[in-house]
């Protein structure tokens, strides 16, 4: 079942999600953590030029920015190990709280936005960021903090680690689902998590508007909470379809270029 829908549902970072928004004139903080390396400050310049803020961004001294493999051969055998990246290590003492009051922020894969302190603000964040047992407090506390003051939306994006059980990855991601405002997710991971019957093969050379099946609200109904006011379910370049407690339906989705996901 993996690899399949993993290239259905296939997730990208947070901060392409901040430069986008940027780009389109939207006020855009990021949040989290990078080494001090080549590769950690290219990042943060990056974000600056692209007129996304990075005062939440912390640099880590002892970590590396990227996920390290060192390979050795014994006896014929290849070992690896891996040394904790610095976007893993964010803690709750290190959340930016004033950044986060003025927009609405993006962790190591989290973004805040706001158009005027008037306005809503926003706090976006995806799975990854709570895969890391050590980043999973950090991400929740900083939900708590920024739903105080804003919207919580929540980009799903699971990662292919978790398209093992529809169960337990439900379990894993229960606290960020309920917290949240505005939820995205892939109409693939919709049908996975909650043993929706599969309404369609995907096929990218067959991609016919009429073969991608609309879920009723009463399919959808379960899956709301309290705290949920709009969940979108997007179906690649095909539809978005929205949900809220009154409203429901599909609009035509667009063809974009692709974005780097290796920020």
């Amino acid at each position: 079942m993996g690899t399949l829908k993993f290239h259905e549902g296939s997730w990208g970072s947070s901060s392409d999600v901040a430069i986008a928004l940027a780009n389109l004139g939207g006020q855009v903080a990021f949040m989290g953590k990078v080494g001090n390396d080549d590769y950690g400050q290219v990042v943060v310049c990056y974000l600056n030029t692209t007129r996304v803020q990075s005062r939440g961004v912390v640099i880590d001294g002892k970590r590396t920015t990227c996920q390290q493999m060192e390979m050795s051969n014994r006896a014929g055998l290849r070992m690896t190990c891996s040394r904790t990246r610095a976007e893993d290590s964010l803690t709750k003492s290190e959340i930016n709280i004033d950044m986060l009051s003025l927009y609405a922020a993006a962790f190591p894969n989290t973004i805040t936005t706001q158009r005027t302190l008037l306005q809503a603000k926003m706090f976006y964040f995806n799975t990854s960021s709570l895969l890391e047992r050590s980043m999973r407090p950090t991400t929740l506390q900083a939900i708590k903090i920024s739903k105080k003051l804003g919207c919580v939306f929540y980009a799903v994006n699971l990662p292919l680690l978790l398209w093992q059980s529809g169960d337990e990855t439900k379990m894993f991601i229960q606290q960020a689902w309920n917290l949240s405002d505005v939820i995205e997710i892939a109409k693939q991971e919709l049908e996975f998590l909650y043993g929706i019957k599969l309404s369609e093969e995907f096929d990218t050379r067959n991609n016919d508007k009429s073969k991608f099946i609309y879920h009723e609200p009463e399919v959808i109904a379960p899956l709301w909470h309290d705290n949920l006011k709009v969940l979108f379910v997007t179906n690649g370049t095909s539809k978005v379809h929205y949900y809220t407690n009154e409203h429901n339906g599909a609009v035509v989705g667009t063809e974009d270029a692709p974005l780097t996901p290796h920020l």
